[in-house]
């Protein structure tokens, strides 16, 4: 299910409809890729108001030569073939600054679980950062420095996030307190020296 990356969605497309109007491609000369979140017109109220685009078929063209699309629906992730319909897409660089948008429930709980993990330690300055699902079930886990004032991240990367348990989580995150700590150190003992 993906329950919570529909609420996202629905949560940043309208919240300020009037505004956000803006980042939909009606352009006729643009057309929709594989990837997109799409909105169809010219078609029937359904689930598939709004929708990923997941292929198009270009073999079996329509009686008026139109393509076919299937769409998955952000409701339920039911696929269906569409057919004869207009699609506006929503711009791409919007929805690639929105990884969150295609995650699944679980990859939220994950999410959850490594801030959940970070907050029982009594840190101030370093904090989770949202984890980044990748390619073949990668999830990579790293920290930031409140206010970004230093650029230690530290990022690491598991190979299956589904076997990366809380105390695989309590290890990284212990690791990147004493090698923040280090560099703290080392930092104000230069500043020492030099006055």
């Amino acid at each position: 299910m993906k329950s919570r990356a529909r609420w996202a969605i629905l949560n940043e497309i309208l919240s300020f409809p009037t505004v956000t109007v803006k980042y939909w491609n009606a352009d006729w000369s643009l057309k929709p890729q594989v990837g997109d979140l799409v909105s169809m017109h010219s078609a029937p109220a359904s689930k598939w108001y709004l929708s990923w685009l997941r292929d198009i078929d270009c073999t079996k063209l329509n009686s008026w030569g139109g393509q076919n699309y299937l769409l998955e629906s952000i409701e339920d992730e039911s696929l269906g073939w569409w057919t004869n319909i207009g699609l506006k897409f929503y711009d791409r660089k919007e929805v690639s600054e929105n990884p969150t948008w295609q995650w699944t429930d679980r990859q939220f709980q994950f999410n959850d679980r490594w801030f959940r993990v970070c907050e029982q330690y009594d840190t101030y300055m370093v904090r989770p950062s949202q984890v980044i699902f990748g390619e073949n079930n990668t999830v990579t886990l790293s920290v930031q420095i409140r206010w970004h004032s230093h650029d230690y991240t530290n990022p690491k990367t598991f190979p299956n996030w589904k076997k990366v348990t809380k105390k695989y989580m309590e290890a990284y995150f212990e690791t990147c307190l004493t090698e923040y700590s280090a560099i703290e150190k080392s930092a104000s003992s230069s500043i020492e020296k030099n006055k």
